[in-house]
């Protein structure tokens, strides 16, 4: 991603940087700055976001939880089909001053400014930031390394670990038989495995892997809920590989596919959602075992397996940044909430929380948003208390 490939960018751009930076401009320039200020309404609120702190600390969070590489790819080539247009000049110049001033100057904030110590304010009281890229790689060794959270995930391969970009983190002893990602409350990450399988971690999850899979099956463990896309494997002789995911009461088997896996201890049911192949489900207990096609969900509860159609974006929905949920408790819409944003939830009437709900949301919203939808689509109110939500009637 590199902008500075346009032909032409506007003036304006450095002029910006250095004003949000507080750099020393000069008469000219604050001449110049005043002028653009003047051309239109929008160059005056983008002028103003710049100089909101606690939109700029918000920005960073959404961006750091955002493969901007990516997201940057796909808006050029949506830029460039307007190439033949006459306004293709006017936008071009409209995206360098978005990425160039909002990425300087959300630098420079973040290094600032913590954003922890800013109190905002809401309906419900104080507010709250949504979780971020979080979670720590420990070794069999012991060995714990903290992962960057200006990074989207990490490359795990039998000589060492990398980031995504690149950038090196460390390498692989000899001795290292496992390693072990784990995601705190506010937090999720992505790793991709020595086999190629991706898996991306919600919040306080934890995988266990093998560094050197062997050659007739890959098997790893999960606590908490992630999302796998299985890269499939043979053997010499064609046959394929399989992939499990063992959980505290299930083993989940794939080939190649696409799935969402939900193992949280502190519930009382266990839910794999397939998005594309076909996997074989096990519990632990009985042996009882049952095959779900894409569109389908498995559920273990009480050692009993049974499966049913279910809405896979819905399912699926905390891996593309939304809360999404269809006619869930109030619990179970708080118990995803207190995990993402680290809050306790503590209800003043235990009725309000078997109340259902329907909708979806940003994950990347301040809580208060996620809060008020909900209070204005039921009876239910809320007061956060700094690191606590109420839940009243």
């Amino acid at each position: 991603m590199d902008i500075h490939n346009f032909d032409t960018v506007s003036p304006i751009v450095e002029l910006l940087c250095k004003y949000v930076q507080q750099q020393p401009i000069s008469a000219e320039e604050q001449e110049r700055l005043n002028h653009w200020l003047e051309e239109s309404s929008d160059n005056r609120e983008l002028f103003s976001r710049l100089n909101d702190e606690e939109i700029l600390v918000s920005d960073i969070l959404k961006m750091h939880q955002t493969d901007t590489v990516a997201e940057w790819d796909k808006y050029s080539q949506q830029l460039q089909k307007a190439r033949s247009k006459q306004n293709w000049f006017f936008w071009r110049n409209v995206a360098a001053i978005l990425l160039l001033t909002i990425g300087i100057a959300g630098t420079w904030l973040y290094l600032h400014v913590n954003p922890t110590q800013i109190v905002m304010q809401s309906d419900f009281g104080e507010d709250i930031l949504p979780g971020s890229n979080k979670a720590e790689l420990v070794l069999s060794s012991g060995n714990k390394i903290t992962l960057r959270a200006d990074q989207q995930g990490i490359i795990s391969q039998q000589n060492g670990f990398s980031y995504e970009n690149g950038e090196r983190l460390t390498d692989a002893n000899e001795s290292e038989q496992y390693a072990t990602l784990i995601t705190p409350y506010g937090g999720q990450y992505k790793i991709t495995l020595p086999d190629g399988t991706t898996v991306l971690l919600n919040a306080a999850s934890k995988l266990k892997y093998p560094l050197h899979f062997s050659a007739e099956e890959r098997v790893v463990e999960l606590e908490g809920e992630a999302f796998f896309v299985v890269n499939e494997q043979r053997t010499p002789s064609l046959d394929k590989v399989p992939f499990r995911v063992v959980t505290a009461g299930q083993i989940v088997e794939v080939l190649g596919t696409q799935f969402n896996v939900r193992a949280y201890g502190d519930e009382d049911e266990m839910k794999t959602t397939l998005a594309k192949g076909k996997v074989k489900i096990s519990s632990q207990g009985g042996g009882h075992s049952i095959f779900l096609e894409p569109g389908e969900q498995g559920l273990l509860k009480d050692n009993i397996l049974t499966k049913s159609p279910t809405d896979v974006e819905t399912d699926i929905a905390w891996k593309n940044g939304e809360f999404a949920f269809h006619s869930a408790s109030l619990k179970s819409v708080m118990r995803n909430i207190s995990r993402w944003y680290d809050v306790e939830v503590v209800y003043e009437d235990e009725t309000v929380s078997q109340r259902k709900f329907s909708g979806s949301v940003s994950r990347f919203d301040r809580v208060s948003t996620v809060l008020n939808i909900l209070h204005q689509t039921g009876d239910v109110n809320f007061e956060i208390k700094g690191k606590k939500i109420l839940v009243k009637r």
